[in-house]
């Protein structure tokens, strides 16, 4: 059974559209007999991907859902979703913040975001000049190219899975390492978790939304000439 990405309810507690009611999460009615006595979701609707998940906590996310939503999307390397989140939590939660929690956070959003000081920027740039970037190994470029098709072809859930597996794209080897089955259909559909508790469906998700990040940065144009290295690679 899949959980939402936005506030981790099974789907089967967020309502179905065919009744009426949305897909809001059904614990968030009062008196709901699964949740009798818990508090109330904020959830306004079953979110399946991480894009959705941050919407859901953007428009609808309480206080505990805000801050979780501002530590994901650093975990994520998303500064740009880490600070809106930010701002939505000083908004709605005007007094009772951590002030020390608060300056760690927006420091570490700083430094995601490359906006230290001007000088150290410069540094960097010049020295990247100088020394060149280090170009992406074979197993890199296999796995930017086969996840940018699949995003291209619009796969999601268990499809996209199958569609990396079909490309032979392995699983990351410190997923492996960590206890992760070898095929990401499998570690989407066992519902089994990592050691840290989280699902490896939510590793699936985050490493998609991270090069969903890298590929609507770019041309159209570059998208089709990564992916088409892919096809060349795997071409018998």
């Amino acid at each position: 059974m899949r959980a939402c990405e936005a506030c981790g309810h099974i789907e089967a507690l967020h309502t179905a559209p065919a009744v009426g009611v949305g897909t809001a999460c059904i614990s968030n009615k009062q008196g709901h007999p699964v949740l009798k006595g818990q508090e109330q979701c904020w959830c306004p609707r079953f979110a399946n991907t991480v894009p959705e998940a941050f919407e859901a906590i953007l428009e609808k996310g309480n206080r505990a859902a805000l801050e979780r939503g501002v530590r994901w999307a650093l975990e994520l390397g998303d500064s740009g979703m880490s600070s809106q989140l930010l701002s939505q939590l000083i908004i709605s939660n005007p007094s009772g913040l951590d002030h020390e929690w608060l300056r760690e956070i927006r420091s570490r959003i700083a430094a995601l975001s490359g906006s230290g000081t001007i000088q150290a920027s410069t540094q960097m740039s010049k020295s990247a000049k100088r020394s060149g970037l280090r170009p992406k190994s074979k197993t890199e470029q296999k796995r930017e190219s086969t996840i940018f098709g699949a995003i291209k072809a619009g796969y999601t859930g268990p499809d996209y899975c199958r569609e990396l597996d079909r490309q032979r794209l392995p699983v990351p080897q410190q997923w492996i390492d960590q206890g992760c089955p070898p095929t990401y259909e499998t570690a989407y559909m066992r519902g089994s978790s990592s050691p840290s508790g989280r699902p490896w469906a939510k590793y699936i998700q985050d490493e998609k939304y991270r090069y969903r990040k890298s590929y609507d940065a770019l041309t159209p144009a570059k998208r089709d000439e990564i992916i088409a290295k892919n096809a060349r690679r795997t071409r018998p």
